[in-house]
């Protein structure tokens, strides 16, 4: 059935049903969620190695509350949905998580740099205050909160072929970014000052690192809705079975982290 959807590859046997309901609603979900579990598993693997803390996770900075105060003014002010076919809530989740994680840096940043610990508790404030305001939107609004609460959830019921394909525009680069800064982020684990007695740039590593994970992880959300744990646990799996070394580390919290979000999406109700 996938291969009749190639060109140059006869007609299949099998009702256009099955074909229907393989390639254009089975296929670009597993596909999305393949995509997001790798760029959330990959993120928390990059944050967790950045501050240095084991419970550090995608949305550690503001991204997820960002995304979803974003997210809800969209469903909840009457804002249209789409624009000359162009979804707006996707770009609307991504903007709010961008801007998010860009307030706490610039509240975290100093004349002598950006303390990690600093710019931890800048993104709780800004977490807790977007969080506040999508309470407060989700309060006044009217009872029927099911769209809202349906997207903070996370789901891939909608995922289109073109959601992938939009995603890997930012996911490609932000992968690329990441993986480029494995060995690096091994020296970090030293410390600050050892990593720069060995001739690393730590402010250009921390900024390069955040925004390739803050990248992946709006992506994601602007098209999955909020999804948790995988981007935690993902990275502690592969330190158990592969070790520490962040060159092996990064890509292979990327493959565990997306299938087990295949296989947390998954359900016999579905074949």
């Amino acid at each position: 059935m996938v291969a009749a959807q190639l060109p140059g590859v006869g007609e299949s046997d099998h009702p256009n049903s099955w074909s229907t309901i393989l390639w254009q609603l089975r296929l670009p979900r597993v596909t999305l969620a393949l995509i997001v579990g790798g760029g959330l598993a990959m993120a928390g693997a990059a944050y967790q190695g950045l501050f240095k803390n084991p419970l550090a996770d995608p949305y550690l900075v503001g991204v997820a509350s960002g995304s979803g105060l974003a997210a809800t003014i969209v469903l909840l002010t009457g804002v249209p949905l789409y624009f000359a076919g162009i979804g707006i809530l996707p770009i609307a989740a991504f903007c709010g998580g961008i801007a998010a994680v860009a307030v706490a840096y610039s509240v975290a940043r100093s004349a002598h740099g950006t303390p990690l610990t600093t710019l931890i508790l800048a993104g709780v404030a800004i977490s807790a205050l977007a969080a506040s305001a999508t309470s407060l939107l989700m309060i006044r609004s009217d009872p029927d909160l099911r769209p809202v609460l349906s997207w903070l959830m996370g789901s891939f019921i909608a995922a289109e072929w073109s959601d992938s394909l939009v995603m890997l525009l930012y996911l490609g680069p932000s992968v690329i970014v990441l993986l480029g800064f494995a060995r690096i982020l091994n020296v970090v684990q030293l410390s600050e000052e050892h990593a720069s007695m060995l001739g690393v740039d730590v402010e250009r590593v921390k900024i390069a690192l955040i925004v390739a994970a803050t990248l992946a992880t709006a992506s994601a959300v602007s098209f999955s809705g909020l999804i948790g744990f995988v981007g935690l646990v993902a990275p502690h799996v592969v330190r158990i079975l592969w070790g520490v070394d962040y060159r092996f580390l990064l890509p292979m919290s990327g493959l565990i982290g997306a299938t087990f979000l295949v296989i947390a999406d998954w359900s016999p109700g579905q074949l």
